[in-house]
């Protein structure tokens, strides 16, 4: 027998419509979707066989590998947008840090679903970085990242999370 989790069962189901807010970080998601495959379809021909595959924490690249691994992060992209634009429309299936009651359950799905939108739109936007400064160096045209670019990206994404939690407690 399966045991089945009550608390998720007792959640109510709401049917929100989507916010201004949800159409606009789609639109910048697929925009940064957009730019990254066109990105890489203008560039394809250009690119010599060998291309950085990974970056060290300086922003040097330390490791290569042929050109066609430079289609893992547009590819990843697409994937990461099609699950998280289905996923967007199940907020009361989520994992929550509090208990979703009859109250609270509105404003928890609207913060779930916003950092959600959120996610998928740095993350594509991330990407697409990613993808324009490994064409770039494998073109010679650049030498590295930049030192600083690890704790951009990483206090984007956890400054986003936290920014979450703060709402979401508040919203308890």
């Amino acid at each position: 027998m399966r045991k089945v989790n009550r608390k998720k069962d007792s959640r109510p189901v709401l049917e929100i419509s989507r916010t201004y807010e949800d159409w606009f970080l789609d639109a910048a998601s697929l925009i940064g979707l957009i730019l990254l495959v066109s990105c890489l379809i203008y560039y394809w021909p250009l690119l010599p066989n060998t291309i950085p595959t990974h970056f060290g924490f300086s922003g040097q690249p330390d490791d290569w590998g042929g050109k066609s691994t430079v289609i893992i992060l547009p590819v990843t992209a697409v994937l990461l947008y099609i699950l998280l634009s289905a996923v967007s429309y199940f907020p009361h299936t989520y994992n929550y840090p509090w208990a979703i009651t009859e109250k609270n359950a509105r404003a928890q799905y609207l913060l779930a679903r916003s950092l959600l939108g959120w996610m998928k739109a740095e993350i594509i936007w991330l990407f697409l970085y990613l993808t324009w400064i490994t064409i770039l160096i494998a073109l010679g045209q650049k030498d590295s990242l930049g030192p600083a670019s690890i704790f951009i990206f990483l206090g984007v994404i956890f400054g986003t999370v936290g920014i979450y939690f703060l709402l979401s407690a508040r919203a308890q």
